[in-house]
């Protein structure tokens, strides 16, 4: 925006010059008339015909005058190039609209951020799929529990052959006891 100003500036006073510089042209253009023509009167003062052709120079000079305000159309013309020159800022709008563009580009860039996040938060699954892995050794630790537990049967193993045991020697003794039946009945 500074540099617009800038070039605003001066471009205003580059045309306000070129109108001094028209205008002090044209201040010159009619002294330098006025003069030849009063030298021209002083000469021919005797010559109406002559003050007739005087008069004719007048003439001449209004139409000089009149050159002037085409001159003044050419002022209108350089007025017409600032329009030009505004042109060319509404082009620097559209370059600004590039810049928007690049903008634009800058949010895909974001949008790529954005999918490196998505990617982290693949990587934050894969890690929760690690951690089930994990939960799945415990799984196999639950696994050698229930091997703790075969072998807590087997120790009933033991035990019930510990009864088992203990049953044959109570027929044992039941044993002893029929052959102590038996002698008394003997005696």
């Amino acid at each position: 925006m500074e540099l617009d100003c800038n070039e605003e500036a001066s471009q205003e006073e580059f045309v306000s010059v070129q109108l001094a510089k028209i205008r002090f042209a044209a201040i010159k253009l009619k002294k330098s008339k006025c003069s030849v023509l009063g030298k021209d009167s002083d000469l021919q003062d005797s010559d109406l015909q002559d003050s007739d052709l005087q008069n004719g120079d007048l003439q001449d000079r209004d139409l000089q005058d009149s050159d002037l305000r085409d001159s003044d159309l050419h002022d209108s013309d350089l007025q017409d190039s600032d329009l030009q020159d505004s042109d060319l800022r509404d082009s620097d709008l559209w370059d600004s609209d590039s810049w928007d563009s690049d903008l634009q580009d800058s949010d895909l860039q974001d949008s790529d951020l954005r999918d490196s996040d998505s990617q982290d938060s693949v990587l934050q699954d894969s890690n929760l799929q690690d951690s089930d892995l994990r939960d799945s050794d415990l799984r196999d630790s639950d696994s050698r529990d229930s091997d703790l537990q075969d072998s807590d049967l087997r120790d009933s193993d033991l035990q019930d052959s510990d009864l088992q045991d203990s049953d044959s020697q109570d027929s044992d003794s039941q044993d002893s006891d029929s052959q102590d039946s038996d002698l008394q009945d003997s005696n």
